[in-house]
């Protein structure tokens, strides 16, 4: 309840509900995406790195921890800082939403930021590569792409060595 007094004057008694939402605890990028897309607002606890980081485009990046990876769209520009690869970012207030088949995180406050690493890809071969990888920095072994010369944004390549597996580019700068 809230009364304000002036002078000679007195304001009428006002009262108020408010409802906090607390956001709900998520110890790994797994464990979100087991949650699925919703308009629940989660704290990611565990600490990502970015993997890529793209300022132009939404200001787009990728994180990673070590059960798995994701698109961070932030249109907002709420990780200003998100760069550079490496960076590491612990309790990410964030929204789940689908996109592409897949989800991407929205950010929703600035992050704790923890310390910058070397983002290191996780060394595969082609056979063990499946959706778990989906958003993951990975180096992948005795492997030949066709085509020479640069990438090409929005293209997608084939793996010589596999015939279901393909590359898709989408930042022109990468």
């Amino acid at each position: 309840k809230a009364i304000a007094f002036g002078s000679d004057e007195q304001s009428n008694m006002a009262a108020a509900t408010y409802t906090i939402t607390l956001p709900v605890e998520v110890a790994s990028i797994a464990d979100l995406v087991s949650l699925g897309a919703s308009e629940t607002i989660y704290n990611l606890t565990s600490t990502v790195t970015v993997t890529l980081f793209n300022g132009g485009n939404r200001h787009q990046s990728y994180i990673q921890d070590a059960t798995g990876g994701m698109l961070v769209d932030d249109p907002s520009d709420i990780l200003v800082n998100a760069g550079p690869i490496g960076r590491q970012f612990i309790n990410l207030i964030c929204k789940l939403q689908a996109y592409g088949g897949w989800f991407e995180i929205v950010p929703l406050q600035v992050p704790d930021i923890a310390d910058i690493n070397p983002a290191n890809p996780e060394e595969e071969a082609v056979e063990d590569i499946d959706e778990s990888y989906v958003g993951k920095l990975i180096a992948v072994r005795n492997l030949t792409i066709d085509g020479s010369g640069d990438f090409e944004a929005s293209h997608s390549y084939n793996f010589n060595e596999s015939g279901n597996i393909v590359l898709r580019t989408q930042y022109p700068n990468f």
